[in-house]
């Protein structure tokens, strides 16, 4: 498959989604604006080669500059969305699924026996499942997501030793942010729709019952 097909793909169902007002449903906390905003800096960027490495003695891990914009963009978000005993929670939870992430990664490239589907879409899914079960804020999301996949990726150099060179910011690495993005969305929708159709069954039942609803 094409890099990047996945995430412009992904994309474009996100934008009809939103513009057709499905928002509320899948991300009734994020700013329309600023979403805007961010999502066009960061195409702008990914049309220049703007790789930095920011291990001196490590080479061969690069980040991108689109990289750097959605990382700071995402600690703000951080730190202005939540109270302090939230950041902290948070920021474990990154790790977490940084460690998860990384450590996959270089199990898949030892043994492909432990594929579910394909490397590109197992951990991505896992993680946003993760995620769902973290928080159901689409914002700490995105924040979870975007700092456990740049940190994963520092996690697997460091149990692969330095036989790789890590591109984080390539378009591989864009597909799987998206993927993963768009599971956790898609387990918080799915856990709430339960709640919601749960509730109307037990208050269906206490009337039937001749009780009544709180």
């Amino acid at each position: 498959m094409i890099p990047g097909y996945i995430s412009v793909l992904l994309l474009l169902i996100v934008s009809i989604l939103w513009a057709t007002g499905w928002k509320d449903v899948f991300a009734p906390r994020m700013r329309t604006g600023w979403a805007v905003a961010v999502t066009l800096a960061i195409a702008l960027l990914l049309m220049f080669p703007l790789w930095s490495s920011p291990l001196h003695n490590k080479p061969a891990i690069q980040i991108h500059a689109s990289v750097w914009l959605l990382l700071t963009v995402c600690a703000i978000l951080l730190w202005r969305s939540v109270q302090d005993g939230q950041r902290g929670y948070l920021m474990l939870c990154a790790l977490m699924l940084a460690i998860v992430w990384g450590s996959a990664r270089s199990l898949y490239s030892h043994e492909t026996m432990f594929y579910w589907m394909d490397p590109l879409w197992d951990m991505p899914l896992l993680a946003g499942l993760l995620c769902g079960a973290f928080t159901s804020d689409s914002r700490h999301q995105l924040v979870l997501v975007a700092w456990g996949a740049a940190l994963g990726s520092f996690v697997e150099v460091l149990f692969r030793g330095d036989v790789i060179q890590t591109r984080i910011g390539s378009w591989e690495w864009w597909d799987s942010v998206a993927i993963a993005c768009c599971s956790a969305v898609a387990v918080t929708v799915l856990l709430r729709a339960g709640r919601a159709i749960g509730s109307r069954i037990g208050a269906a039942w206490l009337h039937l019952r001749g009780g009544r609803s709180s």
